[in-house]
């Protein structure tokens, strides 16, 4: 199993979801969340621009990360079937599980991802 993370919104001091796993070679990014049944987990795709929501069985959300995972734009319940393409600046892209970062996340916030053991 890879390293999984959990997300810190460190401009609110808040955990915003876990686990997430990386994404950072280029099979992983291919297949990303296509065919998964249940979403009990996030992705973080790097690096990465753009990501496309075909064959995925729900919505999810999705967060285009700039320099220092800054938040440049947010797109909550992402329709599948779609391509999505980051704004300027766009380095990674994390996919939540939809309605994830609702009140959460808001652009200009800064994000961590802290590796924890999934025996904790």
């Amino acid at each position: 199993m890879s390293q999984q993370f959990r997300v810190i919104n460190q401009t609110k001091q808040e955990l915003v979801f876990q686990p997430i796993q990386k994404a950072d070679r280029f099979w992983k990014r291919l297949l990303g969340l296509m065919g998964k049944k249940e979403l009990h987990f996030g992705l973080l795709l790097t690096p990465c621009y753009s990501i496309h929501t075909f064959f995925l069985k729900h919505e999810i959300d999705v967060v285009f990360l700039g320099e220092n995972n800054q938040v440049l734009f947010l797109i909550q319940q992402a329709q599948r079937g779609r391509i999505f393409v980051g704004v300027p600046g766009t380095k990674t892209v994390l996919e939540l599980p939809p309605t994830v970062t609702k009140g959460k996340l808001h652009i200009g916030d800064i994000l961590a991802f802290i590796p924890f053991s999934t025996s904790q």
